[in-house]
């Protein structure tokens, strides 16, 4: 049973208040009044470039187990073969063994890599980050591709799921502030839009908007904007003169997640199912993609969009942050337009939703200085989540297969310097609107990493509101040398993670082991500080027996 408990709120486009209480699970009241888990008073300023080769200091905090756990496990993700190969090797596994024998074996990945499953686990990994003030990033798995087919009944359970990942987040995602260094920040969700649009339809909608001008773009954003708002009427947030009531969202009867999603009288119905009537019709006739995209898909497109809307609320209200993930370049003009059209919602009075751009590519920079314009104009926060990206092989093969340019930056210093480029540049964005812009920087690189923090220092007058403005993560399980140096320094970090089965996980895992080659082959250092910490622990462990 999910229910979701929302007060009701007076216009459609003003900050809701916050939500109390979400059920998730079975029976499970989670409570989600505002505290100061979510946002301190205090603000940390990064005082000097730390040590990132001290690996006592680094490792301090791990066992001689994890440290062993670690050391194999970043060995077989170096091995080029495994890599390669990993998801046909776990659909084999799961062929002869089963779907218990492949969580034995794979047991050292999925605790290496995974929270957890529940809220419980989400909690107990929170809780071995909060002695070094680092937060969690959950990041759902799910997304879909071209080709692919997408069932409403699959977007409908997608939905359920990421209306729970929202509610653990917030209520298990965040950590207690470190007194006197950790700065005010909210625990964030990761999103994927093709997880909740048909990617087929994203990429229709794709073609047109990249090749939209500003003011067509403009237009197409408040479009979007009004089709998400259309969702504040339809699910009776509307504040009423005494104030306070709520409302459910969802089923409160206890009915599965199927029957809640299929029921004709369940207040979902409007996002899960075709939407119909006058309102819908009028939006669909001045659709910009209207002459991409047929009645059914233009249906499809904005039932997605009101799912999306969903979210954005949701996040907003609970108090958390929830990023975008870029996927594919063939839809992330999609994706731009839906994120940008979030922040005029929720943006309001600070970045609440962040877009990612990825720094492998030739005209992320472009995308991110246009989207920027066009928050601004729209009297908008403006939130950035900077990777370097994941899909290189891919989008070079299909680049090569259809006679297109090579999206890709050609080299991998060519990546460094973009990405280290823009990175500066957002920094000085955050510095002179510190309260309406945000950079997420999510990166293994230790070079970029000391660039960065040698910008933030040179920067005279850092206001005060700087600290959770700026921050930096990596992937939950690496990256340690990289995120503990930084967390000690007084830097926001998060750590990337995905929840879920061993069986919902692993594909997933071993797809991104294939796209992040590059990450994991470059994970020599941190092998080599986990090493020593290994050998002094086991020394000092012989000499006190």
């Amino acid at each position: 049973m999910f229910i979701i408990k929302m007060h009701k709120v007076l216009m459609p486009m003003q900050p809701l208040k916050r939500i109390n209480h979400l059920w998730i699970g079975s029976g499970m009241l989670l409570d989600f009044k505002h505290n100061s888990r979510f946002y301190s008073s205090k603000t940390a300023t990064v005082s000097s470039i730390p040590d990132f080769g001290d690996h006592v200091e680094i490792f301090r905090h791990h066992s001689i187990r994890e440290l062993s756990r670690a050391v194999l496990v970043l060995h077989l993700c170096g091995v080029e073969t495994l890599v390669t190969n990993s998801y046909k090797l776990l659909k084999v596994g799961e062929r002869i063994l089963g779907q218990r024998g492949l969580a034995v074996v794979t047991s050292p990945l999925y605790r290496q890599f995974v929270a957890g499953n529940s809220g419980e686990e989400l909690r107990r990994a929170c809780a071995r980050l909060e002695p070094r003030a680092i937060r969690l990033m959950i990041a759902p798995m799910l997304e879909t591709d071209v080709g692919e087919k997408n069932e409403t009944q699959m977007f409908s359970t997608n939905l359920m799921r990421m209306v729970k990942f929202l509610g653990m987040t917030a209520a298990d995602g965040s950590i207690a502030a470190a007194p006197g260094s950790s700065p005010p920040a909210p625990a964030v969700c990761q999103a994927k839009v093709t997880g909740h649009i048909s990617a087929d339809i994203m990429e229709k909608v794709s073609k047109p908007y990249s090749a939209m001008d500003m003011d067509e773009r403009l237009k197409a954003v408040q479009w979007t904007v009004d089709v998400m708002t259309t969702l504040d009427t339809d699910m009776n947030l509307k504040k009423e003169s005494h104030g306070n009531d709520t409302c459910d969202i969802l089923n409160p009867k206890g009915s599965t997640i199927s029957e809640i999603c299929s029921s004709e009288n369940s207040p979902l119905s409007g996002l899960l199912m075709s939407w119909k009537g006058s309102e819908c019709d009028a939006l669909a006739k001045a659709s910009p993609f209207s002459d991409v995209l047929n009645s059914e898909e233009m249906n499809e497109f904005l039932c997605g969009l009101r799912r999306f809307s969903l979210f954005g609320m949701l996040a907003e209200d609970l108090g958390i942050a929830m990023a975008v993930d870029a996927e594919f370049t063939y839809v992330n003009p999609c994706i731009n337009l839906v994120s940008v059209a979030l922040m005029v919602r929720n943006n309001k009075l600070k970045p609440v939703i962040w877009n990612t751009y990825q720094g492998y590519l030739t005209e992320s920079r472009q995308w991110l200085e246009e989207d920027a314009q066009l928050a601004e104009r729209l009297g908008c926060c403006f939130g950035v989540k900077l990777v370097r990206g994941a899909y290189m092989d891919h989008e070079r093969l299909l680049a090569k297969q259809n006679g297109q340019l090579d999206p890709v930056q050609p080299t991998y210093d060519a990546t460094n310097r973009n990405y280290d480029g823009i990175a500066e540049e957002q920094i000085m964005a955050v510095h002179k609107n510190p309260d309406r812009r945000l950079i997420l920087l999510a990166s293994h690189n230790e070079d970029t990493v000391k660039k960065a923090l040698g910008k933030l220092s040179s920067l005279p007058n850092l206001p005060p509101t700087h600290g959770h403005h700026l921050c930096f993560a990596q992937i939950y399980g690496m990256g340690d040398n990289i995120t503990m140096p930084l967390a000690s320094s007084g830097a926001l970090v998060y750590k990337s993670v995905p929840l879920g089965t061993v069986s919902e996980v692993l594909p997933y895992l071993a797809r991104r082991a294939s796209e992040n080659r590059s990450v994991l082959q470059g994970a020599r250092r941190e092998k080599q500080l986990l090493m020593r910490a290994l050998r002094d622990r086991m020394m000092m462990s012989s000499r006190a027996a």
